[in-house]
């Protein structure tokens, strides 16, 4: 790893627990262990959780301030309660034996001890969150669901106000912490597949639609869209010009399959975040 690192990098931080195995390589470098001192995070309990005792949520949430307060959260939403333990004399402060194991131990468990509280569409809306291009609306987010799995609005707006602790924000939708890797990359195909129904459905009447629609082709698999050239063809994806690459590879590379065409701007100097943009004009036919 140091060796893909360059020479003038002074700093680098990490969130992740390492094995011991992988602290050998950072041998080279001055490490400064935040961990060692711990005095922030144990503030940080006992603000979000002032009426469990912070020794057990510090050995619990393993270092992991998004562990607290989600389950400051979870608490304050009821998607879980209390442990009922002894109390102290004060009758404000909840003492857990480590030996009872009442509390979620790590990131992993605390988010399967909230997930069976939560709606059993979770993992749809998961998925689709995790596969839109940018946070969807809530309201774009009720209509898909709506389109795509035949689950009645009125329905999916009560499961999304019982999800709100999971949201960092709930317009636009962007989920907190750990929850936002709960599907990421290939696991994300049937997210896409359904981002492209939804789409394909309810029609492409701009480019930036077009564009949109092609970038959920790309990223669906071919399992679910065998005939994604011929369906962008059909809405006019062999018409236009791009004046440089969008989104990513596969999403620009399926437009060209599809018969768009990249301007040759090789000679001029592009700034990277031209990816993200494009210019559009349809070619005489």
């Amino acid at each position: 790893m140091t060796k893909a690192l360059p020479c003038w990098l002074k700093i680098v931080i990490t969130s992740r627990t390492l094995h011991e195995n992988e602290w050998k390589k950072f041998d080279r470098f001055l490490v400064l262990n935040i961990d060692e001192n711990p005095d922030e995070l144990i503030d940080f309990i006992h603000e979000k959780l002032p009426f469990i005792d912070s020794d057990t949520i510090f050995e619990c949430c393993q270092g992991s301030w998004f562990y607290v307060s989600q389950y400051s959260r979870a608490l304050k939403a009821n998607l879980l309660t209390l442990p009922s333990t002894s109390r102290s004399s004060n009758n404000d402060l909840v003492t857990i034996s480590h030996g009872d194991n009442l509390l979620p131990n790590g990131v992993s468990a605390l988010l399967m001890a909230i997930e069976s509280e939560l709606p059993t569409h979770l993992n749809l809306y998961l998925r689709l969150i995790a596969s839109s291009r940018r946070p969807p609306t809530r309201q774009r987010l009720i209509a898909v669901t709506v389109l795509t799995a035949s689950r009645p609005a009125n329905l999916v707006e009560a499961d999304l106000r019982e999800c709100e602790a999971i949201f960092e924000c709930t317009d636009p939708l962007i989920l907190s912490g750990a929850w936002r890797e709960r599907f990421m990359d290939d696991e994300c195909e049937e997210g896409h597949a359904l981002w492209a129904q939804f789409i394909q459905r309810t029609g492409c009447d701009t480019l930036q639609t077009l564009i949109e629609f092609a970038y959920h082709l790309a990223h669906s698999g071919e399992l679910h869209y065998l005939d994604r050239i011929r369906i962008l063809r059909e809405f006019g994806a062999d018409m236009i010009e791009l004046k440089c690459p969008v989104f990513d590879y596969m999403t620009t590379d399926l437009l060209v399959k599809a018969g768009a065409i990249i301007l040759d701007h090789r000679q001029q100097k592009v700034s990277s975040h031209l990816s993200y943009h494009y210019y559009y004009c349809f070619r005489n036919q």
